[in-house]
């Protein structure tokens, strides 16, 4: 992130000081140009003393709007890590509740067979117990 900010940072000032310079009442490019082309020495120092006021408001803007944009850019990563982080909450949940309802199938079946083995076993002895009752022989 603060790659991005500096290499946004760095385009901005080239750019802030390449063109907003020639806007409005300022010279044109092509007049700045042609003074520092020029061959009268106090034509040249005034288009660079141009240059140098001017670039350094607009480092100050250019400043202030990369400062906003990497504020929106830290918002909207903190906004998007929320909502991720949200949405893994609620799969989890999901996975979660799943599993729980897998493993409770298991052993609800798993005391069904039980349950059906022991009362088939109680069964059988039930079964027996008339046979191996003593003064109950052969009947």
């Amino acid at each position: 992130m603060k790659n991005i900010c500096r290499r946004l940072f760095i385009g901005t000032v080239i750019f802030a000081t390449a063109l907003p310079l020639f806007a409005g009442k300022e010279k044109t490019e092509e007049q700045l140009i042609a003074d520092l082309n020029s061959p009268k020495d106090k034509v040249v120092y005034a288009a660079l003393q141009d240059l140098e006021k001017n670039a350094a408001a607009h480092t100050v803007k250019t400043n202030e709007t990369l400062q906003k944009l990497c504020q929106n850019f830290e918002k909207a990563a903190r906004d998007n890590a929320g909502s991720l982080l949200a949405s893994a909450g609620s799969q989890m949940t999901r996975m979660l509740q799943e599993r729980a309802a897998e493993v409770s199938r298991e052993f609800s079946k798993g005391l069904e067979s039980y349950t059906r083995n022991y009362l088939e076993s109680i069964g059988k002895s039930i079964a027996d117990l008339p046979q191996n009752m003593p003064g109950r022989s052969g009947r």
